[in-house]
């Protein structure tokens, strides 16, 4: 990993008859990709995808740990996207569900970094709105690991609704609606 002020990220999304789509490109003159550390302990794009219908998708939960006691964290999806093998984390596999059925994922080191890409099943969306999906409210963030540090640096495109930023978030920040 280098300094949070010597990365940046960039990403899209797409969708198709069977998948919602996010793609992200990363640029890290330094990625920390090490095989012997779980996904939290290396550089690593993390992807949240909240498909609930509204007013629900829209709040805001102010404290990561009340989201996990009120069970919203087993609610949305959260995608630890990284280059490589992954150890299973024990930690996260406590408060988050695995993805859903049929996610596809994969990640690759580039000459400037790495990308990774994810396609989430039109399923789950349709079952989360409980009917044809219309819009998702997506945030990304890219951590980076310093080797010399000991806390990563994470890089929110938006700043998180379960308290993990310094910013306060804007409710439905980050909806993306189905044209």
């Amino acid at each position: 990993g280098t300094p949070a002020s010597q990365h940046s990220f960039r990403f899209g999304t797409s969708y198709d008859d069977q998948f919602l789509y996010v793609g992200v490109s990363v640029t890290d003159s330094s990625p920390f990709h090490a095989a012997d550390h779980i996904a939290r302990e290396r550089d690593a794009i993390q992807i949240v995808l909240d498909a609930r219908p509204d007013p629900v998708r829209s709040s805001i939960t102010n404290d990561y740990m009340e989201a996990v006691f009120a069970g919203t964290l087993r609610q949305v999806l959260i995608a630890w996207l990284v280059p490589g093998a992954v150890k299973e984390d024990p930690v996260l596999s406590l408060f988050l569900p695995p993805l859903p059925e049929g996610t596809r994922q994969a990640a690759a080191r580039t000459a400037d970094g790495y990308t990774a890409e994810l396609a989430v099943p039109r399923k789950w969306l349709d079952e989360r709105q409980k009917g044809p999906w219309s819009a998702v409210r997506m945030n990304v963030s890219v951590q980076d690991v310093s080797r010399e540090a000991d806390t990563p640096v994470s890089t929110w495109w938006r700043p998180s609704r379960f308290g993990s930023s310094q910013a306060m978030p804007i409710p439905g920040s980050g909806t993306f609606v189905k044209q």
